[in-house]
C-alpha cells in the first residue's frame, strides 16, 4: 500500500523481488516490474508469483517516481493464497 498521506511521497515505479539468505544477500529474483500509474493512482499493488522457500525477501525500488525521493509505503505484507 503505497504512502496516503496528502503528499504520496516515496512511491515505487519499477521494483524487483528477490529471496536472499540469513545475511541478506539476493539470491534469486523471483519478479520484476511496474506499478503504472501509481503516482496518479497510489491504491494497494499486489505482485503474485508462484510459492518460493525462502526465510527473506527483498523487496528492491529500482525507480522511483520521484528521483530524489526514498521508498515509502503505508503497509508491506506477504499473503500465501
Amino acid at each position: 500500500m503505497p504512502d496516503q498521506s496528502e503528499y504520496n511521497k516515496g512511491l515505487v515505479h519499477d521494483y524487483e523481488l528477490w529471496t536472499c539468505d540469513e545475511s541478506g544477500k539476493p539470491l534469486f529474483l523471483i519478479r520484476q516490474g511496474e506499478f503504472s500509474n501509481i503516482e496518479h493512482n497510489p491504491i494497494l499493488q499486489s505482485i503474485f508469483f508462484a510459492p518460493t522457500k525462502t526465510k527473506y525477501l527483498l523487496f528492491r525500488a529500482v525507480k522511483m517516481v520521484k528521483e530524489s525521493e526514498a521508498i515509502d509505503y503505508d503497509k508491506l505484507g506477504v499473503e500465501d493464497i
